[in-house]
């Protein structure tokens, strides 16, 4: 008794300290990967060039689309001062507008001696001041501001990232100290009005969702009596830590890493669910329902769960078509829940982004009903996008236009073939499940950025790398661990970047 319990304290301290060990490295690799010129608005060093820093950033609105910009140099400032689609005060005919920024490289070398010694640095997204807010004041969710809230439909991740801010608000501030003057004008250019604290609650999730994801396929392999050897816990940690989505987000405060654990939870229904028992599914499903008010790529595991039961319960059409409904409804009862307390008692009712901007999925309701309300500025382009036979067209299209995305794991998938001379999976039909509905999913989704194209093949494709590292390593694991190696080396070139 006492030498299993050494012997899982001995686990339980490797599995620590690699973890600690992967965050350090994947901390070095992803700050301080080149930006690409493309994405710099300006120098990436403390030292501005030719550009003078503003000392209070100016916001201009694009006359079209509402949408409201921060600019931060002179140059920048100029810019929109010369071009007649800006204007520097808020339309009238705008209701709502779309708060953004163009991405902005931020040097934070002066946060330690460590991070000074490798200039790391970090370029911020698009909406992540939007998420600092609602980290920074949970009365956001409640629409309390002057306007409608754009994440209010993600109420689990502020929720999440506000009880972390919390904790580590005081603590975080601190740092602030150590910056030059030059720094805190900058820094505080890269918070716009948020605490460095609510940046750091957003890396935190990221890490613990990359946690999350791996802790599942370590249950999975345990559940199906795989041996876990150091190799396949180093090769499975690399393919969840390091991929494109952690290169692109993993220091954001966004979403976007959700897809990570989404992977991980389809894998695990693929292989060791019994779908004869109701119960087991239920409790999944109201777990998917509230993981659905954080990030809705949860949707895709309750649809496989969906269609695996419809291919494998050998109950009667009856029970089945009761199943769907219970597992339906305990699954929407947390969105349920949360639109009617907000349209009840919040200042501006319920709001989701996707669906009131591009129309993510109302779409198909708006053309079922005979609607034809326009998502897009572009004439013609809500026909392409919004319609049953063209919008997988549109997909296609927009998919091979970000072909070049899924470099890393085609070389993967290539250098699988020449280690075992066999894809796996090719005979394994769960795959063609999985690959079929994170497609559909995503091609009749009507909002086609090149983040969630490659959304709806990473899912597959991971799962692809995790189901099957060990017979891999099992044929060469000197040559996996040159493949990963390698494939580190792919994925963070310069110019590897998306949004």
């Amino acid at each position: 008794m006492q030498s299993e319990t050494r012997t899982k304290l001995l686990s339980f301290c490797l599995y620590f300290f690699s973890y600690c060990i992967f965050f350090i490295i994947a901390s070095f690799l992803l700050i301080s990967t080149e930006i690409p010129p493309t994405q710099r608005t300006y120098p990436v060093s403390s030292e501005v060039g030719d550009q003078i820093l503003l000392k209070n950033p100016k916001t201009y609105w694009s006359v079209k689309g509402c949408d409201k910009v921060t600019v931060l140099t002179d140059k920048e400032d100029q810019n929109y001062i010369n071009n007649n689609q800006f204007v520097n005060k808020k339309p009238d005919n705008c209701d709502f507008n779309h708060s953004c920024r163009p991405d902005v490289p931020f040097n934070f070398s002066f946060l330690s001696p460590i991070t000074k010694y490798f200039n790391l640095r970090y370029s911020t997204l698009c909406n992540d001041q939007i998420w600092r807010l609602g980290f920074d004041n949970i009365n956001y969710l409640l629409n309390n501001g002057e306007e409608t809230y754009r994440w209010v439909s993600r109420p689990l991740h502020i929720l999440v990232g506000y009880v972390i801010e919390n904790i580590i608000g005081n603590s975080s501030e601190k740092i602030i100290g150590n910056a030059t003057a030059n720094d805190q004008i900058l820094l505080n250019n890269f918070l716009l009005g948020t605490k460095l604290s609510s940046w750091f609650s957003g890396i935190v999730i990221n890490f613990a969702l990359l946690t999350l994801a791996h802790l599942i396929f370590i249950k999975y392999l345990i559940k199906t009596n795989t041996k876990i050897t150091p190799l396949l816990f180093l090769s499975s940690a690399i393919l969840i830590f390091f991929n494109p989505l952690t290169k692109n987000y993993l220091f954001g405060s966004g979403t976007m890493l959700y897809v990570i654990p989404t992977a991980s939870l389809c894998l695990y229904v693929l292989k060791t669910f019994d779908f004869q028992n109701r119960t087991q599914l239920y409790k999944f499903c109201s777990i998917l329902g509230i993981l659905m008010l954080s990030y809705g790529s949860f949707l895709i595991v309750f649809l496989l769960v969906w269609v695996k039961h419809f291919l494998f319960n050998k109950d009667s059409f009856f029970q089945k078509i009761k199943f769907y409904f219970m597992s339906l409804s305990i699954f929407a009862f947390p969105n349920i829940l949360w639109i009617s307390y907000l349209n009840s008692y919040s200042k501006n009712g319920y709001y989701n982004h996707n669906a009131d901007s591009f129309g993510q999925f109302i779409w198909i309701v708006d053309k079922l009903r005979g609607k034809t309300k326009s998502y897009n500025p572009e004439p013609g382009l809500d026909f392409i996008m919004h319609d049953f036979l063209f919008s997988p067209m549109y997909y296609f299209k927009n998919l091979y236009d970000s072909s070049y995305l899924f470099i890393p794991y085609l070389f993967c998938f290539v250098m699988i073939f020449a280690i075992t001379k066999s894809l796996f999976a090719l005979h394994d039909f769960d795959m063609y499940i999985l690959l079929f509905i994170s497609v559909c999913f995503w091609a009749y989704s009507g909002y086609y950025a090149p983040r969630f194209i490659f959304n709806s093949l990473v899912i597959p494709s991971l799962v692809y790398l995790l189901l099957n590292m060990n017979k891999i390593l099992y044929k060469s694991w000197s040559l996996t661990l040159t493949t990963l190696g390698l494939y580190l080396l792919i994925l963070y070139q310069d110019t590897y970047w998306f949004y």
